[in-house]
């Protein structure tokens, strides 16, 4: 029984690292970026095995080569980040419709 307890454990870590390399690359092609505001915050509430997690669904809008786009993203708190704050879109150059949102502190693309 003991066996199964470390391939599980295994399996699980090897699991989280996957998903952690696969979400760092996901934001590697998202270099390009714009001034944004946001202009919806919705706070999210879903009930795990844990307790209760929230989140922040936030809508936004940018403008790349003379085209205004809207964009929502899912992160955060929605305390940080109300209706007409300011940060960027980091989006991806060849599809600027594909962005999320970031503070002007955060780094596009890592």
């Amino acid at each position: 029984m003991k066996s199964y307890s470390n391939l599980i454990t295994l399996i699980m870590v090897f699991t989280l690292w996957l998903g952690l390399i696969l979400g760092c690359n996901k934001r590697k092609k998202f270099t390009g970026q714009a001034p944004a505001v946001v202009t919806k915050a919705t706070e999210l509430t879903s009930q795990t095995d844990t307790g209760v997690s929230t989140s922040c669904s936030i809508d936004f809008t940018y403008t790349v080569n003379g085209r205004t786009y809207q964009a929502s993203s899912e992160n955060g708190s929605c305390y940080l980040r109300g209706i007409g704050t300011q940060g960027k879109a980091c989006y991806t150059p060849s599809e600027p419709q594909l962005a999320y949102f970031a503070l002007p502190n955060e780094t596009c693309g890592k």
